[in-house]
């Protein structure tokens, strides 16, 4: 039996975010904590920590991307849910792109609304909006040509 992909995205965001916090993911009290919290399987929480591992390889690259098309504020002043929303979200319409736009763009808003407010959905829609377009994505369809966005964060995978 596999995870419901929603659950599953909301493990990979609740250990983004833990990390951010300054939390060891691959402690098993972490493990355990998120575990109990989610009320699923040891085994999909650690599933989640290997792609989190993954996301956090491209990071920076990732922030790189945030801050470009975030013109108002830095990327240290943009709060620690938010943030780790739109970096999930890059690497999935970016690097992953086994889901239409329309999804990840649908899946970041959702997880804002659950984890932080209506207004930071639209917020965190509107920076995944200019990373998008930035990328030569579009939300109506997919990408011909993924441009810088792609280039940087490949790079990134490639040199870790």
């Amino acid at each position: 039996m596999t995870l419901d992909p929603y659950k599953q995205r909301e493990l990979v965001f609740l250990l983004l975010y833990s990390f951010d916090m300054g939390q060891d993911i691959l402690s098993s009290d972490i493990v355990e904590l998120v575990k109990d919290e989610c009320k699923v399987a040891k085994k999909y929480v650690v599933e989640a920590r290997g792609r989190v591992e993954t996301i956090l390889k491209v990071r920076e690259a990732c922030d790189t991307l945030i801050a470009k098309v975030c013109t108002d504020y830095k990327i240290e002043r943009i709060q620690s849910v938010e943030r780790n929303i739109i970096r999930l979200a890059i690497f999935e319409l970016i690097l992953e792109q086994e889901l239409p736009p329309k999804v990840v763009f649908a899946e970041a808003k959702r997880l804002a609304k659950k984890f932080s407010t209506e207004e930071s959905s639209n917020f965190v829609h509107a920076l995944l909006a200019a990373a998008s377009t930035l990328s030569g994505m579009s939300v109506e369809g997919e990408a011909p040509d993924l441009k810088e966005a792609y280039q940087v964060l490949s790079e990134a995978i490639e040199k870790s």
